[in-house]
């Protein structure tokens, strides 16, 4: 078994619903996501790919209205 896959499986072995076991902060998502995106972009340094994805989030969050709590 692959060492993400044994995290995944401790993770889940310890949280009591699924909703918690997908949550999108998860620090493991979250960490993946950064190297996804940085593979993605082509960015060999982390903290620049962090830096980078934050602003990208950001010109988002003002395009969609700057809004933090939206009405569904």
């Amino acid at each position: 078994m692959r060492l993400p896959d044994k995290a995944r499986e401790f993770h889940d072995q310890t949280l009591p619903t699924q909703a918690h076991k997908v949550a999108h902060f998860c620090s493991m998502k979250i960490t993946q996501d950064v190297r996804d995106y940085a593979k993605s972009h082509g960015i060999g340094d982390v903290k620049v790919a962090v830096t980078e994805g934050m602003k990208e989030k950001a010109q988002e969050f003002v395009e969609q209205g700057a809004e933090i709590y939206k009405e569904a």
